[in-house]
């Protein structure tokens, strides 16, 4: 037999075990995947496990201010408990005023009265009004039929605290008055002290008005009169405005005193005063 018959040589098939390129590939991207869909399912569980984080952080800017703590103290308990409750003023809450606050108001309780007190016009929340404010023994103003007053207005002149929360006002008060079927004429000028008092219930008045002298007036001394300057006559002129007369003046100091006649469109005339600057020599 020869060597050649002996010998027996088997080719082994490498290519076909080593695996395609397409499979390889393949393999490569299941295997990415997988990770990719391993950690997507770790952090969703991670994510459910912990309890939900507010926001509420993230807000706040960091330039904001920095919050201020306010203890809950007994006073800021007892405001916010007085502020939903009737407020009941007591001598200490009056000496804690200031007197100024409580004299302006006591004034303008004082005008308020005397021009309703002084009023006559038939109506009966009037009546019910002054009766409000008075003590119940004192008596109201009763008229003859047909009587009318108007008060045209009521001034303070002075107030004293007679008390705590208790004020003498004088108060002047210029009315009109007309009887049955007449026309209105002016009253003369009247002068009152009103005793207003602060209470519990508000601002009331103690009695009556009690009549008082009113302010005296006296008169002044004279202005000098002269000859005025066509200069000055022109520019007070100009200054009155339409329909007014030069009837006077003269030279008071650096200026002239010119007085000018005016009217109004009900053909009123009233004299008032102008003052002109100017160097013009006196007449």
């Amino acid at each position: 037999m020869s060597n050649t018959d002996d010998e027996h040589f088997e080719r082994i098939p490498w290519d076909e075990l080593r695996p395609a390129a397409g499979n390889r590939r393949g393999l490569i991207y299941a295997v990415a995947a997988a990770i990719v869909a391993a950690a997507v399912s770790a952090m969703l569980a991670r994510n459910l496990a912990s309890p939900p984080v507010t926001t509420m952080s993230q807000v706040s800017s960091p330039t904001a201010a920095p919050p201020v703590s306010i203890p809950l103290t007994a006073s800021s308990a007892t405001t916010s408990t007085t502020a939903e409750s009737p407020v009941v003023w007591t001598e200490a809450d009056l000496m804690a005023i200031h007197p100024d606050e409580l004299k302006v108001e006591a004034t303008a309780v004082a005008e308020w009265f005397v021009a309703d007190y002084f009023t006559a016009d038939g109506a009966g929340e009037l009546q019910m009004q002054l009766r409000s404010m008075l003590p119940t023994d004192v008596p109201l103003p009763v008229h003859d039929p047909g009587y009318r007053s108007f008060v045209e207005w009521s001034r303070a002149i002075s107030a004293v605290e007679s008390a705590p929360g208790e004020y003498v006002v004088s108060v002047v008060v210029r009315a009109l008055g007309a009887a049955a079927d007449a026309g209105y004429q002016r009253l003369p000028l009247r002068a009152v002290e009103v005793i207003v008092r602060w209470t519990d219930a508000g601002w009331s008045i103690v009695d009556l008005p009690s009549p008082i002298d009113p302010p005296a007036l006296a008169s002044s001394d004279p202005w000098p009169q002269e000859t005025l300057p066509e200069s000055v006559v022109s520019e007070a002129l100009s200054l009155a405005g339409e329909g007014a007369t030069v009837i006077g003046g003269g030279r008071s100091g650096e200026r002239w005193r010119v007085v000018v006649e005016t009217i109004d469109p009900t053909g009123g005339r009233w004299p008032v005063v102008v003052w002109v600057d100017g160097d013009a020599p006196s007449g």
